[in-house]
């Protein structure tokens, strides 16, 4: 069934034998006025007429199959290409979503006079996706001569993955120190810690350690949503080499618009 895709072949065959049964046909016709030994020369035409319609079916077949492997070729390097991009759109997506939250707590902290930020750092409902971009996708743009995004992308994902786990790490010790503490609000919305005596050097050292790490966290994350941004615009740019010219997309959470607006300049 595949070999008779498109009719090449069928129609090749039909002709050569059409061909081979006019040349016999004239020859039949003109037998008066052709030299003897017509039947070497019918047979030797015909031979040579249907070998060469022959060859021209099998041409046409072969400019099909390899037509169709290329199509093929490209369909499967968009399947990658796509799911590159998909990949690592969440990585942004969730990257961006904690860098913002830590980012809207610490200031917070700052506005409400909040005596060490993670106080102020709140836990997040549910837990981050842990998104591994697929080795096959990565294997892809080697294939296709994208080193510089390959090495860009790197283990773009485990160091994701890891910023989610430190986060989640902090909010336990976060809840462990609270314990030992109080947490309070006023009215008019400013935070105190209310901590008893025997407690306060252990809350303290704790808290402070915990303030520092979560505001080197919010450092590292603007780093790694850098890099993903990056990233990302590069697989948009490997889908549209890869047969789709006219793919594009559009950042509809405002703060990664935001943030990424100038891309092009870092």
């Amino acid at each position: 069934m595949n070999m008779l895709r498109g009719g090449h072949l069928a129609l090749g065959i039909t002709v050569g034998v059409l061909g081979t049964i006019l040349v016999f046909f004239l020859l039949e016709m003109f037998s008066s006025i052709l030299p003897s030994g017509n039947e070497y020369w019918a047979a030797l035409i015909g031979a040579l007429s249907g070998g060469a319609f022959s060859m021209l079916a099998l041409t046409l077949e072969h400019q099909h199959n390899r037509a169709e492997i290329e199509r093929l070729e490209r369909l499967k390097n968009l399947t990658h290409a796509y799911s590159l991009f998909e990949h690592l759109g969440e990585i942004v997506s969730n990257v961006g979503f904690l860098r913002n939250h830590i980012n809207i707590c610490l200031e917070d902290a700052t506005n409400r006079g909040v005596p060490f930020p993670i106080f102020a750092v709140l836990p997040i409902a549910g837990t981050f996706e842990r998104t591994r971009v697929p080795h096959e996708a990565k294997s892809f743009l080697i294939s296709q001569g994208q080193s510089e995004l390959y090495n860009l992308i790197g283990n773009l994902d485990l160091q994701a993955s890891g910023e989610f786990d430190a986060f989640e790490r902090s909010q336990l010790d976060r809840a462990r120190v609270l314990e030992l503490a109080k947490l309070l609000r006023n009215k008019a919305g400013d935070w105190a810690i209310e901590v008893s005596p025997e407690n306060e050097e252990e809350v303290s050292g704790r808290a402070f350690f915990l303030s520092e790490q979560i505001e080197r966290q919010s450092k590292q994350l603007e780093a790694l949503l850098k890099q993903s941004l990056k990233a990302l615009h590069g697989a948009v740019s490997v889908i549209r080499s890869s047969g789709n010219s006219e793919f594009g997309f559009a950042i509809k959470d405002e703060y990664i618009q935001e943030f990424g607006k100038n891309i092009e300049e870092w």
